[in-house]
């Protein structure tokens, strides 16, 4: 999508469209400068709304913004977590089973908008498409939904 035609650039996404539900749960919307003429946006609902799901939900957050501060793609991040979560938390005795038997997992939605590319890229994992509305009140679709959470199946593929 062309950020400069949209303006989405100069005022990043509304964020008062999202709030969390619960005061510790997973539901969180960050925004990240990578790099001075980029806005990253992170969007997560982590399965759960007890203190668990707010630990997991930081704890992605964390590796988000340091991955982002050594330049690792987007599609990386979000593969190295999903095997995180498959291989290590929800296999890891020392986390501790949930007692309704669900492992965690992760919704994400990630928007990046780089002005000096005049571009916008959406990533998103168990998330709807996000939507802009246009100046006139008119609505359009930025992305596709993107397949499953994060923690849900091995293969990042099945994702996409």
């Amino acid at each position: 999508m062309d950020a400069r035609r949209r303006g989405i650039h100069e005022r990043g996404p509304r964020r008062d469209l999202f709030s969390p539900k619960h005061e510790a749960g997973g539901d969180f919307f960050s925004p990240y400068r990578p790099a001075p003429n980029q806005l990253f946006y992170l969007l997560t609902d982590v399965s759960g709304h007890d203190a668990r799901a707010a630990y997991i939900s930081a704890y992605f957050q964390g590796v988000v913004r340091g991955m982002l501060e050594c330049a690792a793609p987007v599609d990386g991040i979000f593969a190295a977590f999903n095997r995180f979560l498959l291989e290590e938390w929800n296999q890891a005795e020392m986390f501790g089973a949930r007692p309704d038997g669900i492992n965690a997992s992760v919704a994400a939605c990630a928007i990046r908008i780089d002005s000096a590319a005049q571009t916008a890229t959406v990533w998103t994992h168990g998330t709807p498409a996000p939507v802009y509305w246009l100046p006139d009140g008119d609505a359009e679709v930025v992305s596709q939904t993107g397949g499953f959470p994060l923690g849900w199946f091995s293969n990042v593929s099945a994702m996409e």
